[in-house]
């Protein structure tokens, strides 16, 4: 699935067999495409000179030649988990202790019991994208956390590759991680019916994904275009319970239909609200 971060919405998704492995690049090409074909913008795949830049983030599984590749031709930006392996924990062993700075938490404040550092210097990258780094980010495992052969000074560490040339690691890392929000989104989308395939039959799973990424899409145009405050934020269970559950009564009179709420309902107000935004919105056809 590939999701547009800023909005939430639902750009492509694939159902897959159980048999398919989950770093095979061209499904994720194929995505890639899909989802550029939604976009509402020029982007630099259309227009290197004055298209809008787009930044591809993907957890370790999309780490191939072949999806990077695909990323780097379309002149956008990435920013992808890269796997742990034995070249790279020697890579981390080689950064100096004092090369590890203090990263930054989403609302930009320092993240105490963690560190970051680039690791392009001592990791051979020559088989990637020219210009393709590699950045380290380490923490303190939480309460609980089982130790492994790995965990240098008690450690734990995670590593990304981009192709930005932005010297501030600190927030290259910080920007890398706003990917775990498409866990949000899958999440969301489980409310929506992700869970609940209608059957056996592929091909009717496959419309019912489809389905579902209308869904996600319905919704988020909802909130982003007529909901304010907490339902513009909130997941799909608790708008389903404030909003589309709402109980009213269709009248008609003097020509024009009115929707009437009850007016102890919590959430009338803000309903009647969005209603009377989506009435003032215009779009070109």
């Amino acid at each position: 699935m590939v999701f547009l971060d800023q909005t939430g919405e639902s750009l492509a998704s694939k159902l897959r067999p159980g048999s398919a492995g989950a770093n095979t690049a061209a499904d994720h090409i194929e995505l890639l495409d899909a989802a550029i074909a939604q976009l509402p913008v020029t982007t630099k795949a259309d227009d290197p000179e004055t298209g809008m830049d787009v930044l591809v983030r993907a957890d370790t599984a999309g780490a191939t030649h072949g999806f990077v590749n695909a990323v780097v031709a379309n002149r956008f930006e990435f920013s992808i988990g890269f796997d742990i392996t034995e070249a790279v924990r020697l890579a981390v062993s080689d950064v100096p202790a004092d090369a590890w700075q203090t990263p930054m938490t989403q609302d930009l404040e320092d993240r105490d019991g963690a560190g970051v550092a680039e690791i392009t210097a001592y990791l051979d990258l020559s088989a990637w994208p020219a210009g393709t780094r590699a950045i380290c980010r380490r923490e303190e495992p939480h309460v609980g956390a089982q130790f492994n052969l790995f965990d240098p000074a008690g450690w734990r560490h995670q590593v990304f590759i981009c192709n930005s040339t932005d010297v501030d690691i600190v927030y290259l890392e910080a920007r890398h991680r706003g990917h775990a929000r498409v866990e949000d989104h899958i999440k969301a989308a489980k409310d929506l019916g992700l869970l609940r395939f209608p059957g056996h039959d592929f091909a009717a799973n496959a419309a019912w994904l489809l389905i579902v990424g209308i869904a996600a899409d319905l919704t988020a145009w909802t909130q982003h275009l007529t909901l304010t405050g907490d339902l513009a934020r909130c997941e799909p269970k608790r708008l389903r319970y404030c909003v589309w559950h709402t109980a009213g009564r269709l009248v008609r009179t003097g020509r024009r239909r009115i929707l009437r709420l009850d007016a102890n309902w919590p959430w009338a107000a803000q309903i009647a609200e969005a209603f009377e935004r989506l009435r003032k919105l215009s779009f070109a056809t």
